[in-house]
């Protein structure tokens, strides 16, 4: 089993366990003073589909490979040479915090749009899953390296709630598939480390979640539209850190040599520079900011209302 199917499968389970807490508090809401004839479309069906259904996603990278087609030198192909088309089977847990954790964004810069073409056919989809329930839902996934970063990745799906209408909103951490480094981080500090310390370490688990080393160097090994994102999101995180240099990224990701091990390194380095000015600002001590790590968390929000 690999390490992403094994996440995606904690996910499924703890998003299950989600789906019967939102059950529970919306079952105080419920009449049920005819409990021989249930409403089909009570809340606490509305929250088992959304923990319990998986189903496909179909959508379309052709505008992303158009922008790394037109910035990249490497990449000399037509952008309709390219397989644009793409497919997704999960549940609903792992396709909205997939699509969070891809529109990764460094301040107001978005490293890649793929997460937001994702976004948009998983949105599509949920709204046909959902469709003649009694209650409109919302569904949010939201991940960032600890509380008030720049560096953030959001995704929402379903309904917009309209101003003034009563909520009903439960809201849980799971597993994000990025690597956990508040134990680290909390460590090393007690070993003498310091805010750069914990930048790093932040960094690093940042950059290797949103572009794993292995994987990241199968893909630009390849010759297809795989390379071609994969070059695009090196390229593009390197042009949102003031610190980097997107030549020095292009040279260790040349396919007749790439080093994603050593691209990481630098990018990661970069972002780190970023990070520990904004946890200095951010919190009173180098322990305050080590126990306030969540790289490994993602942060699910369900919000339901009456039609």
């Amino acid at each position: 089993m690999t390490r992403d199917r094994a996440v995606n499968t904690v996910v499924d389970v703890a998003f299950a366990l989600f789906a019967l807490s939102v059950a529970v508090v919306l079952l105080s809401t419920v009449n049920l003073s005819e409990p021989d004839q249930p409403d089909p479309f009570e809340p606490d069906r509305t929250a088992t589909v959304l923990g319990t259904s998986t189903f496909d996603v179909s959508y379309s990278v052709a505008p992303v490979l158009e922008d790394a087609t037109a910035s990249s030198e490497e990449i000399d192909e037509d952008p309709e040479e390219y397989r644009s088309e793409r497919t997704a089977h999960a549940s609903m847990a792992t396709h909205v915090k997939t699509a969070a954790l891809g529109s990764l964004a460094v301040g107001d810069e978005q490293i890649t749009p793929t997460g937001q073409q994702y976004e948009s056919a998983i949105d599509s989809r949920v709204q046909t899953v959902l469709a003649n329930t009694q209650f409109e839902t919302s569904v949010t996934a939201r991940w960032s390296p600890y509380p008030d970063a720049s560096v953030t990745g959001s995704a929402t799906v379903g309904a917009e709630p309209p101003p003034d209408v009563d909520l009903r909103t439960t809201t849980l951490t799971v597993p994000s598939g990025v690597q956990p480094t508040r134990r680290a981080a909390v460590e090393a500090v007690a070993d003498g480390g310091d805010y750069a310390t914990v930048a790093e370490l932040v960094a690093e688990a940042t950059v290797d979640g949103f572009l794993p080393v292995v994987e990241s160097k199968h893909a630009l090994e390849r010759d297809d539209s795989t390379m071609a994102l994969t070059r695009y999101r090196y390229e593009r995180f390197a042009a949102v850190l003031d610190d980097a240099d997107r030549e020095t990224v292009r040279e260790e990701i040349e396919q007749d040599d790439v080093e994603t091990d050593d691209a990481n390194e630098y990018l990661a380095a970069s972002l780190a520079e970023r990070l520990v000015d904004e946890l200095r600002r951010s919190f009173d001590s180098p322990e305050a900011a080590a126990r306030s790590v969540s790289t490994g968390d993602i942060t699910l929000i369900v919000r339901t209302w009456d039609q």
